[in-house]
């Protein structure tokens, strides 16, 4: 769960940022973000930057809480081509390359402006979320189903459904999970993107179901990956 004063939050929304500083874009700029979940990020982001985040995600369970949210395909995506400004993802591109499928990824560089960012949080094999035993799922669900509060009655189901998915994710998580940064590397270089910074985002457990006993604790989350599609030559940036 992304919260204001999670460390790994924080530099994401520094990244997100930092894209926008450098886009050319005069006027509201154009920010996507992917998986979206329960919207938290993006909520975040909008407060931070004053700029409206599109919440996308395969799964439509959250999309009644925002206006702008849409059930989308993130290999398949609704946008224009050289259209958004930064793509954002937490936890979440990385799912789409099991077997070497870099759809999603060819996807974020085709609707990226020249010059765009895309900044993600991905799995890695050795990170605390990647190598997180399938108990400390099943515990940290049952424990947020415990204290659910009335309001938040209808998402119960989901939740205890979650205990039995909790087996394919963390299964999922371990085959979607990156072994090196070259890795990442080669991904993003074989779609056209070109790779900022890669650096190890440590925080406490992102997602609520993943607590262990030491919430506080800064764990090994995952790796802060900042890419931008670049200006074809020199003479393109100036005119951009």
């Amino acid at each position: 769960m992304h919260t204001a004063s999670n460390p790994v939050t924080q530099k994401i929304v520094a990244a997100v940022s930092w894209a926008l500083g450098k886009s050319k874009t005069v006027g509201p700029k154009k920010i996507v973000e992917l998986g979206s979940g329960d919207g938290n990020l993006a909520s975040i982001i909008e407060d931070s930057t004053q700029e409206t985040v599109t919440r996308t995600d395969l799964l439509s369970w959250f999309s009644g809480r925002f206006t702008n949210y849409e059930v989308v395909d993130m290999r398949a995506l609704p946008y224009a081509s050289a259209s958004v400004d930064a793509v954002v993802s937490s936890f979440a591109i990385e799912y789409t390359r099991v077997g070497n499928d870099r759809r999603a990824y060819q996807e974020v560089n085709r609707v990226l402006k020249m010059g765009g960012s895309a900044v993600f949080l991905v799995h890695h094999s050795r990170s605390s979320i990647a190598a997180a035993p399938i108990d400390n799922f099943i515990a940290s669900a049952a424990r947020y189903a415990l204290g659910i509060k009335p309001v938040q009655w209808f998402f119960l189901q989901s939740w205890f459904d979650s205990i039995e998915m909790a087996g394919r994710l963390c299964d999922s998580k371990k085959r979607a999970a990156y072994d090196s940064q070259s890795e990442v590397r080669r991904d993003l270089e074989a779609v056209g993107l070109q790779v900022v910074s890669i650096e190890t985002a440590d925080g406490p457990y992102i997602l609520e179901m993943c607590r262990n006993l030491n919430p506080d604790k800064l764990l090994d989350s995952g790796w802060l990956v900042v890419a931008e599609k670049p200006y074809l030559n020199r003479a393109e940036r100036r005119r951009r």
